[in-house]
């Protein structure tokens, strides 16, 4: 099996995604929205594969809890840019975490519906 740079970084981040804040390595917990968007706005190969998977591994398992509905046409690109937008957009939630703020941007696009 080949294992390429974004399929190691998008599995590292599933799995961080899933541990609860206390179990996480501490460079994950002190990643901010500050830190995410430089990753994704980087021309540094290995930023944005931590960008890219970071947001894939939110979306990934958000969708799977059913936390955020959205259709089967969504891609990957669609969810970055809806996460990037927001943190452009709002700056002032950028010393939050990556993840938190991931979270709130998907939870707003792709809303189930039966809350």
């Amino acid at each position: 099996m080949n294992i390429t740079g974004r399929s190691v970084g998008f599995a590292l981040a599933l799995v961080l995604v899933s541990l609860p804040a206390r179990s996480q390595p501490k460079s994950v917990i002190s990643s901010d929205g500050n830190k995410l968007l430089s990753a994704c706005q980087s021309n540094r190969t290995e930023a944005f594969q931590f960008c890219d998977g970071s947001i894939q591994a939110y979306f990934d398992t958000l969708s799977d809890k059913k936390e955020i509905c959205p259709g089967a046409s969504v891609t990957e690109k669609e969810a970055r840019d809806i996460v990037i937008s927001y943190l452009v957009h709002h700056p002032e939630e950028r010393h939050r975490s990556g993840a938190s703020i991931a979270r709130k941007a998907l939870e707003r696009a792709f809303p189930c519906g039966n809350d």
